[in-house]
């Protein structure tokens, strides 16, 4: 794996001590809510997919998938270990590939499987505006 594709990857698999944080920072830039009101919006929204349902062959596909939401489950952001932005563009092996290394540590460290924010399965296909 190219080292800068790791960094990459690490970059996104951030774990939820200060992600959330951040990630409502840059929500509040997405609308006219304070963000106090998107905290609010993101704790009654907050979903997590576990590792074990992710698919490589949903990662490999470049196009929305409504059903996807199905698989994951309503939660705090405090019980999220990491974060992923599923971008549509980036080489979906070389990604498969990174997150499954991350996840036999994880599981290692941990005794079970990771929890998952990836916008591809928690964030509303059919009504992003909404979900962000």
């Amino acid at each position: 794996m190219l080292p800068s594709f790791r960094r990459w990857v690490h970059f996104r698999l951030l774990s939820a001590s200060g992600a959330y944080t951040a990630a409502t920072s840059v929500a509040a830039f997405l609308g006219n809510r304070s963000a106090r009101k998107v905290m609010e919006v993101a704790q009654n929204t907050c979903r997590f997919v576990a590792c074990d349902k992710v698919t490589q062959q949903d990662m490999m596909s470049s196009s929305p998938d409504p059903t996807l939401r199905r698989l994951s489950t309503a939660c705090r952001l405090q019980d999220i270990d990491a974060f992923l932005s599923h971008s549509w563009h980036d080489p979906p092996l070389a990604k498969w590939e990174a997150l499954q290394v991350w996840r036999r540590s994880f599981k290692a460290q941990h005794q079970r499987e990771p929890r998952l924010w990836i916008d591809k399965y928690c964030i509303d296909q059919e009504n992003i505006e909404a979900s962000l």
